[in-house]
């Protein structure tokens, strides 16, 4: 996860639909200017805030969790269903 430069439209949509769903696996939402932070402190803030039953999971795995429902989500926005 390289630092996040949001190029087009869509990369925007995602981003704000990512750390919209985020709040199905943390306990809070990410906070918006997530994708600024760098790898470590995206992981770190991932780890401290994982909902109690990805507590015990590695930070990428609650980051993929997440960022599979996001396309999931804009597939069905896009597509609609």
């Amino acid at each position: 996860m390289p630092d996040y430069m949001i190029e087009s439209e869509k990369d925007e949509k995602y981003c704000k639909l990512f750390i919209r769903l985020s709040g199905h696996f943390l306990a809070v939402h990410l906070e918006d200017d997530f994708f600024e932070l760098d790898d470590d402190a995206q992981m770190a803030y991932i780890s401290e805030y994982a909902w109690e039953p990805f507590e015990y999971h590695e930070p990428q795995d609650v980051y993929d969790l997440i960022d599979n429902l996001t396309y999931e989500v804009m597939h069905i926005i896009e597509k609609g269903i």
